[in-house]
């Protein structure tokens, strides 16, 4: 149960309780249902006061999107410890999600999945919840969902980071000559960095290099080829507008979980 995996004390559960009682009178689900929901974040390796503050928007998603509460448990946590986030934060979070859902060809569970790749890399380049989430739903529009949206996300901040392939890489050095990432990006006039040589937000990037000309293959050159099947979709005339506004929404999203 919640207390043996939390190691939580009677007072805590007591107080726990309270709340999950409570939950299940303001909600759809049963006080079992609600209970459940407590031992999957426990399972997940929230602690006692984590569990109090991320069960209602982890039943609120539930409720919004139709999964289970094993489910919504399982979404909410990918996204927290993938975007370094608190449990405070995580009704933000739901919000965040519920919109996305509704705005985008996505579902919870294929967000939720994509999150858990693209997540921690997006967060460690200044990426915010709601960046990220727009441009998941973006790529789901055109038929990039879950881990293919993740995994390419994450692989074009590998890209940037390496400066192109790691023996790309290598082989320039041992030449002192430029990969085919940084001629491409000298040609273009895009810089991936800023002032202080820290990679800048991929958005940004990405409406720069649609207004520079970039084509097909200049996405593959400076992104590979794996991340490249999903960012170059978001070259097509609409698609970096709609990401931005999206993201824009979602700031101001929120109770968006409980209208759902």
């Amino acid at each position: 149960d919640v207390q043996a995996k939390s190691q939580a004390t009677d007072e805590q559960i007591l107080a726990l309780s309270k709340n999950m009682r409570q939950l299940a009178k303001e909600t759809k689900f049963t006080a079992t249902q609600t209970a459940e929901a407590g031992s999957f974040l426990a399972m997940a390796g929230l602690n006692i006061k984590e569990i109090n503050e991320a069960i209602a928007p982890t039943l609120a998603i539930a409720a919004a999107t139709n999964t289970t509460v094993q489910q919504s448990a399982d979404i909410m946590t990918n996204i927290m410890r993938g975007m370094n986030m608190t449990t405070s934060e995580l009704a933000h979070a739901s919000d965040v999600l519920s919109m996305t859902t509704a705005s985008s060809n996505t579902n919870p569970i294929e967000l939720g999945e994509a999150f858990k790749y693209a997540g921690p890399l997006a967060n460690e380049m200044g990426m915010s919840v709601e960046q990220t989430a727009a441009m998941l739903g973006q790529m789901a529009n055109a038929g990039l969902k879950g881990s293919i949206a993740g995994t390419a996300i994450r692989q074009s901040f590998v890209s940037l980071a390496n400066k192109g392939a790691v023996m790309s890489q290598e082989i320039a050095n041992a030449n002192g000559q430029m990969t085919k990432q940084e001629k491409t990006l000298k040609r273009l006039g895009v810089s991936t960095v800023d002032a202080e040589g820290n990679i800048r937000n991929l958005i940004d990037i990405m409406h720069e290099l649609r207004a520079a000309g970039a084509s097909s293959t200049d996405i593959v050159q400076i992104f590979g080829a794996r991340a490249s099947t999903a960012l170059v979709p978001l070259l097509r005339e609409g698609a970096l507008e709609a990401t931005t506004q999206l993201a824009d929404r979602l700031r101001d999203a929120q109770g968006s979980a409980e209208r759902m």
